[in-house]
C-alpha cells in the first residue's frame, strides 16, 4: 500500500515564504538596498585609498577637446560641460546616471573593470563608473599632498 503525502500548513508557509523572498530579490527596493550597500563599501575603500601614499588618479577629457567638439568658449565649457557617472560599467549594459564630473577634473580610481573606471567625482562626491573614452590619462600621486609618485 502506497501512502499519499498530504500538503499541510508547513508546506504552504514555505511556498509563500519562497515567493515573498523571490519578490524581494527582484524588487526595485532590494536593488536600491544593494546599491546603497555597494556605495557604503566604495566609500570605505575610498577612505582607505586617501590614507595611502600613492594612489592612481584619472584626468577626465581636457577642456580643449570639449571646446573643439562644442565650439563654445572656454568659460562656458568650464561651467557646463560634464560627464555622467553611471551605476554600472558599460559592458553590463545601459545603466542609470548617479553623478557628474566636469571636464579636466581629477578623480581617485576606486576600481577598474574592462574599459571603465569606478571613481569618486570631485564635483558632487558621487561614486560611479566612467568610460575610458572620457579619460585623458591616468597617473599616480599622493592624495593628501597631490605630489606625483616616483
Amino acid at each position: 500500500m502506497i501512502k499519499e503525502k498530504k500538503i499541510g500548513i508547513p508546506h504552504v508557509l514555505v511556498f509563500i515564504l519562497a515567493i515573498a523572498l523571490a519578490d524581494l530579490w527582484f524588487s526595485p527596493v532590494f536593488k536600491k538596498i544593494v546599491f546603497s550597500y555597494s556605495q557604503f563599501i566604495d566609500k570605505r575603500v575610498l577612505g582607505n585609498l586617501k590614507e595611502q601614499d600613492c594612489v592612481e588618479f584619472l584626468l577626465s577629457l581636457d577642456k580643449k577637446i570639449a571646446i573643439e567638439k562644442t565650439g563654445k568658449t572656454n568659460s562656458w565649457v568650464s561651467e557646463n560641460w560634464m560627464f555622467n557617472l553611471w551605476d554600472k560599467p558599460t559592458h553590463l549594459g545601459k545603466g542609470l546616471p548617479v553623478g557628474r564630473m566636469k571636464c579636466g577634473a581629477t578623480a581617485i580610481i576606486i576600481e577598474k573593470e574592462g574599459d571603465d573606471y569606478k571613481i569618486c567625482s570631485p564635483y558632487d562626491e558621487s561614486i560611479g563608473w566612467i568610460n575610458k573614452k572620457q579619460v585623458s590619462f591616468t597617473f599616480y600621486q599622493n592624495p593628501k599632498t597631490e605630489v606625483p609618485c616616483n
